[in-house]
C-alpha cells in the first residue's frame, strides 16, 4: 500500500491529463478534415525531394526550404515502410499532432509550479495551429522549438539542458532565419548585465538568466547544429552553389523585395487596423500601460490594473468572436499580451526567466516572422501565441502573490475574488475560441460537417473534404498515375497544386520548388532561369493539365516541342516526354 500513495498523482496532475487527454482526442479527431491543395502539401515537397537525393539551395529555391532539412527523415522513414507516398498528408498531421503534444506536456512539467495557470497555458498551446494547420512546417516548428529553448533555459538548471536549449534555438532559426537575431540580443544582455554587475537578489538560489555561463552552454548548443548544417551544405551544395542560387531564392515572387521598414508598418497598419474598433481597444491598452509605469503606488491597485486589461482582453475576444472561424482563427491569440504583460508588472517577484525567453523571445519571433513573412497581421498574431505561453504563468504568478498578500483591505475578500474571477474568464473565454475555431475551421476547405468525401488515393488518402474538391483531386491523381509505369526521371509538374509532386513519387524534381505559384509568365521565366543554372535538372517529363492557368498553354507545348519533347494527350491533360 506504501508503494500505491508513493505513485498516487497529485491533483494538479490529475486535472491535467484530464483535460491534455481529452484535448489530444480532439486534436486525433480533427486531423482527417480539410484538404487546401497548396500549404499542407507544400510542407512536404521539400523533405520528399531531400528524401530522393536534391539538396538545399541548388535544387530548391523557396525561402522556407531549411525547414524541411527536419522533417526529412521522417519522410524518408514514411517511403521507405510504406514503399509510396499514399496516405502521407494524412500521417504528416498525425506526427504533428504527436510532437506537438509532446512539446506541450515538456512545458507543462517544466512550469507546473505555477498551477492552474501552467495548466490553462499548456492547453491554449496544445490547442492553436498557425493557420489552424495541422502540420510540421517552418510555422509550427519555429514555435515549438522556440518554446522548447525558451523553458530549458529558463526553467532548467543544469548545463545540457541550456546546449539542449541552444540547438533548439539553431531548429528554429531553419524555420525562420531571421530568428537569429534572438541569440545575438540575448548576447547583448549578458554584456550589458557584466558590464553593470547586475546580480539576482540575495537568496534567490536561481542562477540569472543573464549569467555568462546560460549564454556560453547555449552558444555551444547552437553552434553544434550549425555546424553540422554547414557541413551539410558543404558537401552537397557548396559555397559557390549557394552563392549562385541564393539571388534566385531571395526574388521569389511570392515573398518580393519589401524594405524591412515598410514590413514591420505594414503589420503594425494590419494590427491597428485588423478589426474597426480594435483601435480604440489597443489605445485603451496603452493608456492604461502608461498610467500603471507612472503609479508608483500601483501594487497597492493591482487588482484594478489586472482587472482593466481582462476587461479590454475580453472586449477583443468580443470583436474577434464572430469572424474567428472565418477571419480571424489567429488573431484570437492576440489580446492575452494585455494580460500578460500587465500581471508581470504588477508582480512583487517577477519571473525575469520567463520574460526574457518567452515573453520577449514571441515579440523577436513576432518581428522576425514578419520580416520573412507577406501574411504581416496574421503572421504577428500568430507569433503572439509564444508570448502566451508566458502571460498565462505571470497571471498565475500574480494571483497567487495577491492570494498571499498581508494587505486585507486591497489583495483578499471580495476584490481578490472579483479580480481572480475576472482574469479566470479571461483564460477561459480564449479556450472557448481555440476549441471553437479548431472544431468548425479547416484551411482552404469548408467547416467538417460539410467534408463528407474521403479521399480513396494517392497522398491525401484518407483526408476527408468536399464532393467537389475530391472529384478534382481524384481525376487529377489519377491522370498522374501514367508516371508509375514509365522509367524513372525528372517531372516537371506545371501546376501550383504542391501535392501533385507528392503524388507523382518515385518521379524526381525538375523545378525549383514544388509550388508553382500563380502558374503565370513569372513561373516560366523562373523555370527558365533554374536550368540555366542547372542544366542537370532538366525534365525528362512534363505534365500539363487543360485546366491550368497558364493564359497560353500551346506555347508551352510548341516550345517543348521544339525542344524535342514529343506530345501525347489525354481528355484531361498533355504529356510531354523527351525523345
Amino acid at each position: 500500500m506504501s508503494h500505491l500513495k508513493k505513485l498516487k498523482m497529485p491533483p494538479l496532475d490529475i486535472i491535467f491529463s484530464a483535460l491534455f487527454g481529452a484535448a489530444l482526442v480532439f486534436a486525433l479527431w480533427k486531423c482527417p478534415f480539410g484538404f487546401g491543395s497548396y500549404d499542407d502539401a507544400f510542407y512536404l515537397t521539400i523533405p520528399h525531394r531531400l528524401s530522393m537525393g536534391d539538396v538545399l539551395f541548388a535544387d530548391e529555391w523557396h525561402v522556407s526550404q531549411m525547414a524541411g532539412l527536419i522533417t526529412t527523415p521522417l519522410v524518408w522513414l514514411y517511403r521507405t515502410i510504406t514503399g509510396s507516398t499514399d496516405g502521407i498528408l494524412l500521417a504528416a498531421r498525425y506526427a504533428y499532432v504527436v510532437f506537438h503534444a509532446l512539446v506541450s506536456l515538456f512545458y507543462y512539467l517544466r512550469t507546473k509550479k505555477y498551477g492552474l495557470a501552467s495548466i490553462a497555458a499548456a492547453l491554449s498551446w496544445f490547442l492553436f495551429a498557425p493557420y489552424d494547420i495541422m502540420a510540421l512546417s517552418y510555422n509550427t516548428m519555429a514555435m515549438d522549438f522556440i518554446l522548447l529553448s525558451g523553458v530549458l533555459l529558463a526553467a532548467a538548471e543544469k548545463r545540457w539542458c541550456w546546449a539542449l536549449s541552444g540547438a533548439c534555438l539553431a531548429a528554429a532559426v531553419l524555420c525562420c532565419p531571421y530568428f537569429a537575431a534572438a541569440w545575438f540580443l540575448y548576447a547583448a544582455g549578458v554584456g550589458l548585465s557584466a558590464l553593470w554587475r547586475h546580480r539576482r537578489p540575495a537568496g534567490d538560489g536561481a542562477v540569472s538568466i543573464l549569467a555568462p555561463s546560460r549564454l556560453l552552454w547555449l552558444t555551444a548548443g547552437t553552434a553544434a547544429v550549425a555546424a553540422l548544417f554547414l557541413l551539410y551544405i558543404l558537401c552537397t551544395c557548396g559555397v559557390r552553389g549557394v552563392l549562385n542560387n541564393l539571388p534566385y531564392i531571395l526574388s521569389d515572387p511570392e515573398h518580393q523585395g519589401i524594405s524591412p521598414l515598410v514590413k514591420l508598418q505594414n503589420a503594425w497598419y494590419g494590427l491597428v487596423h485588423c478589426h474597426p474598433l480594435f483601435q480604440f481597444v489597443l489605445t485603451g491598452f496603452l493608456v492604461l500601460l502608461l498610467a500603471l509605469l507612472l503609479d508608483r503606488g500601483r501594487k497597492t491597485r493591482r487588482a484594478v490594473y489586472l482587472t482593466a486589461s481582462c476587461v479590454l482582453t475580453l472586449a477583443s475576444y468580443a470583436l474577434f468572436w464572430s469572424e474567428a472561424v472565418d477571419t480571424y482563427y489567429n488573431a484570437i491569440m492576440l489580446p492575452m499580451l494585455f494580460v500578460g504583460l500587465t500581471a508581470f508588472l504588477l508582480c512583487q517577484k517577477p519571473p525575469w526567466e520567463l520574460f526574457a525567453t518567452l515573453f520577449l523571445g514571441g515579440i523577436v519571433y513576432a518581428v522576425a516572422v514578419t520580416l520573412g513573412s507577406n501574411n504581416f497581421f496574421y503572421a504577428v498574431s500568430m507569433a503572439s501565441a509564444v508570448t502566451n505561453a508566458a502571460s498565462f504563468l505571470f497571471l498565475g504568478r500574480l494571483l497567487a502573490e495577491m492570494s498571499a498578500s498581508q494587505n486585507q483591505a486591497v489583495d483578499n475578500g471580495l476584490i481578490l475574488r472579483c479580480t481572480a474571477g475576472a482574469a479566470a474568464l479571461t483564460a477561459a473565454v480564449l479556450l472557448l475560441l481555440q476549441i471553437r475555431v479548431k472544431a468548425n475551421h479547416c484551411f482552404m476547405d469548408d467547416p467538417p460537417p460539410a467534408l463528407t468525401c474521403q479521399l480513396q488515393n494517392g497522398p491525401g488518402r484518407g483526408i476527408r473534404t468536399t464532393e467537389y474538391r475530391a472529384g478534382v483531386y481524384e481525376r487529377l491523381n489519377g491522370e498522374l498515375q501514367v508516371y508509375k509505369g514509365l522509367p524513372q526521371g525528372k517531372l516537371l509538374i506545371l501546376n501550383e497544386r504542391s501535392w501533385c509532386c507528392l503524388s507523382a513519387d518515385p518521379m524526381e524534381y525538375a523545378t525549383f520548388s514544388g509550388w508553382i505559384s500563380g502558374e503565370n509568365q513569372a513561373a516560366l521565366d523562373r523555370l527558365e532561369c533554374y536550368y540555366q543554372l542547372n542544366p542537370d535538372k532538366t525534365p525528362d517529363y512534363i505534365f500539363l493539365s487543360k485546366s491550368s492557368l497558364f493564359e497560353d498553354p500551346d506555347a508551352i507545348l510548341e516550345s517543348a516541342q521544339a525542344q524535342g519533347y514529343a506530345l501525347t494527350e489525354s481528355e484531361f491533360s498533355y504529356y510531354l516526354a523527351r525523345k
